[in-house]
Protein backbone atom coordinates (compact mmCIF):
# COMPACT_ATOMS: atom_id res chain seq x y z
CA UNK A 1 0.00 0.00 0.00
CA UNK A 2 2.69 2.47 1.05
CA UNK A 3 4.88 1.60 -1.93
CA UNK A 4 1.97 2.37 -4.26
CA UNK A 5 1.46 5.70 -2.56
CA UNK A 6 5.16 6.57 -2.89
CA UNK A 7 5.03 5.58 -6.55
CA UNK A 8 2.06 7.91 -7.00
CA UNK A 9 3.95 10.73 -5.29
CA UNK A 10 6.91 10.15 -7.62
CA UNK A 11 4.55 10.37 -10.59
CA UNK A 12 3.25 13.67 -9.24
CA UNK A 13 6.80 15.01 -8.99
CA UNK A 14 7.47 14.08 -12.62
CA UNK A 15 4.23 15.76 -13.71
CA UNK A 16 5.14 18.94 -11.83
CA UNK A 17 8.63 18.88 -13.31
CA UNK A 18 7.15 18.60 -16.79
CA UNK A 19 4.49 21.22 -16.05
CA UNK A 20 6.79 23.92 -14.67
CA UNK A 21 8.06 25.07 -18.07
CA UNK A 22 5.97 28.30 -18.01
CA UNK A 23 8.63 29.66 -15.61
CA UNK A 24 11.22 28.93 -18.31
CA UNK A 25 9.53 31.32 -20.75
CA UNK A 26 11.25 34.33 -19.20
CA UNK A 27 14.67 32.87 -20.03
CA UNK A 28 14.15 32.88 -23.79
CA UNK A 29 11.50 35.62 -23.99
CA UNK A 30 13.88 38.36 -25.17
CA UNK A 31 15.48 36.02 -27.70
CA UNK A 32 12.07 35.06 -29.07
CA UNK A 33 11.16 38.74 -29.25
CA UNK A 34 14.20 39.62 -31.35
CA UNK A 35 13.87 36.51 -33.51
CA UNK A 36 10.27 37.37 -34.46
CA UNK A 37 10.83 41.15 -34.56
CA UNK A 38 8.16 41.74 -31.93
CA UNK A 39 7.88 44.87 -29.86
CA UNK A 40 7.92 44.71 -26.07
CA UNK A 41 4.18 45.28 -26.03
CA UNK A 42 3.61 42.39 -28.42
CA UNK A 43 5.77 39.93 -26.46
CA UNK A 44 4.00 41.02 -23.26
CA UNK A 45 0.69 40.16 -24.94
CA UNK A 46 2.02 36.71 -25.80
CA UNK A 47 3.24 36.18 -22.23
CA UNK A 48 -0.02 37.38 -20.65
CA UNK A 49 -2.10 35.15 -22.93
CA UNK A 50 -0.02 32.15 -21.91
CA UNK A 51 -0.40 32.98 -18.21
CA UNK A 52 -4.16 33.30 -18.63
CA UNK A 53 -4.34 29.88 -20.29
CA UNK A 54 -2.23 28.39 -17.49
CA UNK A 55 -4.49 29.66 -14.72
CA UNK A 56 -7.71 28.71 -16.54
CA UNK A 57 -6.83 25.02 -16.69
CA UNK A 58 -9.10 24.11 -13.77
CA UNK A 59 -10.97 21.52 -15.85
CA UNK A 60 -7.97 19.23 -15.43
CA UNK A 61 -8.76 18.92 -11.74
CA UNK A 62 -12.53 18.84 -12.25
CA UNK A 63 -12.47 15.99 -14.77
CA UNK A 64 -9.92 13.73 -13.09
CA UNK A 65 -12.62 11.83 -11.19
CA UNK A 66 -14.54 11.20 -14.41
CA UNK A 67 -11.83 10.56 -16.98
CA UNK A 68 -8.96 9.44 -14.75
CA UNK A 69 -5.42 10.82 -14.40
CA UNK A 70 -3.94 8.82 -17.27
CA UNK A 71 -6.44 10.06 -19.85
CA UNK A 72 -5.92 13.66 -18.74
CA UNK A 73 -2.17 13.06 -18.79
CA UNK A 74 -2.49 12.13 -22.47
CA UNK A 75 -4.43 15.35 -23.08
CA UNK A 76 -1.72 17.35 -21.29
CA UNK A 77 0.99 15.68 -23.37
CA UNK A 78 -0.87 16.47 -26.61
CA UNK A 79 -1.31 20.12 -25.61
CA UNK A 80 2.37 20.42 -24.67
CA UNK A 81 3.52 18.71 -27.86
CA UNK A 82 1.17 20.71 -30.09
CA UNK A 83 2.00 24.11 -28.62
CA UNK A 84 5.76 23.72 -28.59
CA UNK A 85 5.87 22.02 -31.98
CA UNK A 86 3.97 24.92 -33.54
CA UNK A 87 6.43 27.36 -31.93
CA UNK A 88 9.24 25.23 -33.36
CA UNK A 89 7.70 25.65 -36.80
CA UNK A 90 7.37 29.41 -36.23
CA UNK A 91 11.07 29.93 -35.46
CA UNK A 92 11.94 27.77 -38.46
CA UNK A 93 9.84 30.04 -40.66
CA UNK A 94 7.40 27.30 -41.66
CA UNK A 95 4.40 28.95 -39.99
CA UNK A 96 3.33 32.59 -39.91
CA UNK A 97 4.62 34.57 -36.92
CA UNK A 98 1.76 36.95 -36.20
CA UNK A 99 1.20 38.02 -32.60
CA UNK A 100 -2.17 36.25 -32.45
CA UNK A 101 -0.78 32.96 -33.69
CA UNK A 102 2.25 32.96 -31.40
CA UNK A 103 0.04 33.88 -28.43
CA UNK A 104 -2.31 30.99 -29.29
CA UNK A 105 0.58 28.52 -29.52
CA UNK A 106 1.98 29.64 -26.18
CA UNK A 107 -1.51 29.41 -24.66
CA UNK A 108 -1.83 25.81 -25.89
CA UNK A 109 1.28 24.47 -24.18
CA UNK A 110 0.75 26.56 -21.04
CA UNK A 111 -2.77 25.16 -20.77
CA UNK A 112 -1.22 21.70 -20.96
CA UNK A 113 1.23 22.67 -18.20
CA UNK A 114 -1.73 23.69 -16.04
CA UNK A 115 -3.28 20.27 -16.69
CA UNK A 116 -0.11 18.57 -15.42
CA UNK A 117 -0.12 20.65 -12.26
CA UNK A 118 -3.79 20.00 -11.54
CA UNK A 119 -3.48 16.26 -12.14
CA UNK A 120 -0.47 15.99 -9.82
CA UNK A 121 -2.15 17.99 -7.04
CA UNK A 122 -5.48 16.13 -7.14
CA UNK A 123 -3.73 12.77 -7.40
CA UNK A 124 -1.61 13.49 -4.35
CA UNK A 125 -4.44 14.99 -2.30
CA UNK A 126 -6.52 11.86 -2.78
CA UNK A 127 -3.65 9.46 -2.02
CA UNK A 128 -2.21 11.40 0.96
CA UNK A 129 -5.23 12.77 2.78
CA UNK A 130 -3.47 12.78 6.15
CA UNK A 131 -0.20 14.30 4.86
CA UNK A 132 -1.57 16.60 2.18
CA UNK A 133 0.33 19.70 3.38
CA UNK A 134 3.75 18.08 3.22
CA UNK A 135 3.19 16.30 -0.08
CA UNK A 136 1.68 19.33 -1.85
CA UNK A 137 4.59 21.47 -0.63
CA UNK A 138 6.99 18.90 -2.08
CA UNK A 139 5.13 18.90 -5.41
CA UNK A 140 5.09 22.67 -5.66
CA UNK A 141 8.84 22.80 -5.09
CA UNK A 142 9.29 20.61 -8.17
CA UNK A 143 6.95 22.89 -10.15
CA UNK A 144 9.02 25.92 -9.15
CA UNK A 145 12.39 24.23 -9.75
CA UNK A 146 11.40 22.95 -13.18
CA UNK A 147 12.81 25.99 -15.01
CA UNK A 148 16.17 25.63 -13.24
CA UNK A 149 16.34 21.92 -14.07
CA UNK A 150 15.48 22.48 -17.73
CA UNK A 151 17.95 25.36 -17.90
CA UNK A 152 20.77 23.14 -16.65
CA UNK A 153 20.04 20.51 -19.29
CA UNK A 154 19.52 22.88 -22.21
CA UNK A 155 22.63 24.94 -21.45
CA UNK A 156 24.78 21.79 -21.46
CA UNK A 157 23.12 19.71 -24.16
CA UNK A 158 22.03 22.23 -26.79
CA UNK A 159 24.27 24.25 -29.07
CA UNK A 160 24.70 28.00 -28.70
CA UNK A 161 24.45 30.71 -31.33
CA UNK A 162 25.90 34.23 -31.44
CA UNK A 163 23.54 37.16 -31.89
CA UNK A 164 24.29 40.43 -33.68
CA UNK A 165 25.67 41.94 -30.46
CA UNK A 166 28.20 39.13 -30.11
CA UNK A 167 26.44 37.48 -27.16
CA UNK A 168 25.87 33.74 -27.00
CA UNK A 169 22.28 32.51 -27.04
CA UNK A 170 20.59 29.16 -27.15
CA UNK A 171 19.50 27.85 -30.52
CA UNK A 172 15.74 28.40 -30.49
CA UNK A 173 15.16 25.59 -33.00
CA UNK A 174 16.82 23.04 -30.76
CA UNK A 175 15.29 24.56 -27.63
CA UNK A 176 11.69 24.28 -28.82
CA UNK A 177 12.30 20.79 -30.17
CA UNK A 178 13.71 19.84 -26.75
CA UNK A 179 10.69 21.32 -24.97
CA UNK A 180 8.38 19.54 -27.40
CA UNK A 181 9.75 16.09 -26.57
CA UNK A 182 11.12 16.02 -23.00
CA UNK A 183 7.97 17.02 -21.03
CA UNK A 184 6.03 14.35 -22.93
CA UNK A 185 8.66 11.77 -21.95
CA UNK A 186 8.34 12.83 -18.31
CA UNK A 187 4.57 12.36 -18.52
CA UNK A 188 5.11 8.88 -19.98
CA UNK A 189 7.43 8.02 -17.07
CA UNK A 190 4.75 9.21 -14.64
CA UNK A 191 2.05 6.94 -16.12
CA UNK A 192 2.71 3.73 -14.10
CA UNK A 193 2.12 5.43 -10.75
CA UNK A 194 -0.65 7.81 -11.82
CA UNK A 195 -3.42 6.03 -9.94
CA UNK A 196 -6.00 7.17 -7.42
CA UNK A 197 -5.79 4.52 -4.72
CA UNK A 198 -8.93 3.36 -2.87
CA UNK A 199 -9.18 3.89 0.85
CA UNK A 200 -8.79 0.15 1.48
CA UNK A 201 -6.81 -1.63 -1.18
CA UNK A 202 -7.50 -5.05 0.36
CA UNK A 203 -5.32 -8.08 0.84
CA UNK A 204 -5.96 -9.43 -2.65
CA UNK A 205 -4.08 -6.50 -4.24
CA UNK A 206 -1.09 -6.09 -1.98
CA UNK A 207 -0.27 -9.66 -0.84
CA UNK A 208 0.70 -12.86 -2.58
CA UNK A 209 -1.77 -15.79 -2.22
CA UNK A 210 0.36 -17.58 0.40
CA UNK A 211 0.75 -14.39 2.42
CA UNK A 212 -3.00 -13.78 2.28
CA UNK A 213 -3.68 -17.24 3.74
CA UNK A 214 -1.19 -16.61 6.56
CA UNK A 215 -2.75 -13.23 7.37
CA UNK A 216 -6.28 -14.64 7.34
CA UNK A 217 -5.21 -17.54 9.58
CA UNK A 218 -3.57 -15.11 11.97
CA UNK A 219 -6.70 -12.97 12.05
CA UNK A 220 -8.87 -16.01 12.82
CA UNK A 221 -6.55 -17.04 15.66
CA UNK A 222 -6.63 -13.53 17.09
CA UNK A 223 -10.44 -13.46 16.88
CA UNK A 224 -10.81 -16.85 18.61
CA UNK A 225 -8.29 -15.85 21.29
CA UNK A 226 -10.10 -12.59 22.00
CA UNK A 227 -13.44 -14.40 22.19
CA UNK A 228 -12.03 -17.00 24.62
CA UNK A 229 -10.54 -14.31 26.83
CA UNK A 230 -13.86 -12.50 26.93
CA UNK A 231 -15.69 -15.66 27.98
CA UNK A 232 -13.06 -16.58 30.60
CA UNK A 233 -13.08 -13.15 32.21
CA UNK A 234 -14.91 -13.09 35.62
CA UNK A 235 -18.27 -11.31 35.60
Amino acid sequence: MESLRVQGLSSGMLLELAGGTPYYFGIYESQLKSSLNFTQSQIDTVSSTGNLALYLSVEGGLLIDILGPKFLGCVAALLNFGGYFLLYQVVRGKVGASVGRVAAYVAIWQHGAGFMDNIAVVLTLKNFKHDSGKTIGLLKSFFGLSAAVFSCFTSNLLSMTTNKDGDEEQDLNQLFLFLTIVPCLLIALAFPGAKILPKDIGLSRVCAPGMRRCIRRHLRIETVSADWQQRAAPH
